[in-house]
């Protein structure tokens, strides 16, 4: 059995490097990671390309007993540039991280077109990319989803459910049941209100 492993959003405004000491300290032994804003180059206090950054995480990671499974949450647009993912993904690949989590606020080709470009990228270095719907994206339910990962035809991307989206989209366990099992590549468990808010934007950040 895998461990349970925290995810960035639990303590997702502190710095990257006390948010991977509090999950240790919390007893998780596995986390997520954000090493950039939404995009490659957004402002965050983690910068990949930085190999000073890289090695001090690869051992406050150490030091806390806490492996990196997955990095969180990459935002394709239409104008998303995949060479931009070359830093990101050498990071990934330093730390340990086999996993890029991301969701699309683009038009369907931009998506398909943007996921199998990375993912050819990470291919080499044994890293996935994980596609998240979310009902304000463009990628809004897990049918919709699925489509666009079968249309990338490429193995290394699959699926990631958040059980807060799969509930606000109308789906439930049957959605997830009849997905094929090689595709689905992470759960996010939380709770939340049975009803939705009038603004599922700011539940999703700050409402579970």
């Amino acid at each position: 059995m895998s461990d349970l492993v925290m995810g960035y959003l639990t303590l997702g405004d502190m710095d990257p490097f006390d948010m991977v000491t509090a999950a240790g300290a919390g007893g998780f032994r596995a986390a997520g990671l954000r090493l950039t804003g939404h995009a490659p180059g957004d402002p965050w206090p983690f910068n990949p390309a930085d190999p000073v950054h890289v090695a001090r995480m690869r051992d406050v990671a150490a030091a806390a007993g806490v492996r990196l499974v997955n990095a969180c949450t990459y935002r394709f647009t239409d104008a998303s540039d995949p060479a931009d993912y070359l830093p990101v993904l050498s990071a990934c690949h330093a730390l340990g991280i086999d996993t890029l989590i991301c969701n699309s606020f683009g038009a369907p080709d931009a998506a398909i077109r943007n996921l199998a470009s990375v993912a050819g990228l990470a291919a080499p270095l044994g890293i996935r990319l994980a596609l998240e719907f979310i009902p304000v994206s463009e990628v809004r339910n897990i049918a919709e989803a699925q489509r666009i990962v079968q249309a990338t035809g490429q193995t290394n991307i699959g699926l990631v459910v958040d059980a807060l989206h799969l509930w606000r989209s109308g789906g439930g366990v049957a959605d997830v049941l009849a997905a094929d099992p090689a595709r689905l590549f992470a759960v996010q468990l939380c709770d939340g209100p049975l009803e939705p808010p009038a603004d599922l934007k700011a539940e999703m950040r700050g409402g579970r």
